[in-house]
């Protein structure tokens, strides 16, 4: 794994906020063109919230990305980018 993905992982470790207590690690396989469906390498796939669609429409296939408590995906190589999902 490279570096950013440790720091942004210590970083949630060590936050107050218990939402992210609660990540698992994974990588982007397919983001659709207009951002409103994200597929994982895992088979789980999001529906990204409206408001967050421009967003992951940026994001690109082998992106590792947290996926917390299956309402947000953090993206480790977009600095810690994030968007809020919903399950598939």
């Amino acid at each position: 794994m490279n570096s950013k993905f440790w720091l942004l992982a210590a970083f949630i470790g060590l936050a107050p906020h218990p939402a992210f207590a609660a990540c698992d690690e994974d990588t982007i396989q397919t983001v659709s063109r207009d951002g409103d469906l994200i597929v994982l390498q895992s088979g789980a796939s999001y529906d990204v919230d409206e408001s967050d669609q421009s967003t992951a429409s940026e994001w690109s296939e082998n992106q590792d990305v947290l996926v917390c408590h299956g309402n947000k995906i953090v993206n480790m190589d977009e600095n810690g980018e994030s968007v809020d999902v919903s399950e598939h």
